[in-house]
């Protein structure tokens, strides 16, 4: 279980890794930031999952969620597909610094 969950960690880095190729430099999302365009959403997620593989504990990892909480709740009305990969990313790492 463990090795499987190492196996999509270091995927879901490998796709973050591509992603940052691709896309322009931006600087970093803010809370208070409202946006509307897909491009910037899926940025926003990339830039959160990120800060997230960094986190050195559950409280780090909560810290971010509640802190971009109005973004996160702007993608969670209007771009479920993104929301969903973000949950999903974040359950994933508190489920491995769980494990730590």
């Amino acid at each position: 279980m463990a090795e499987d969950l190492a196996v999509r960690v270091q995927r879901l880095t490998e796709t973050v890794a591509k992603a940052e190729v691709k896309a322009e430099p931006k600087a970093e999302p803010k809370a208070e930031v409202k946006t509307e365009k897909p491009e910037d959403q899926a940025m926003f997620v990339t830039k959160m999952i990120e800060h997230a593989l960094i986190a050195e504990d559950r409280a780090g990892l909560t810290d971010l969620w509640k802190s971009n909480q109005k973004q996160i709740d702007i993608l969670k009305s209007g771009n479920t597909e993104q929301y969903k990969k973000l949950q999903q990313a974040f359950a994933e790492i508190k489920t491995n610094l769980g494990e730590a």
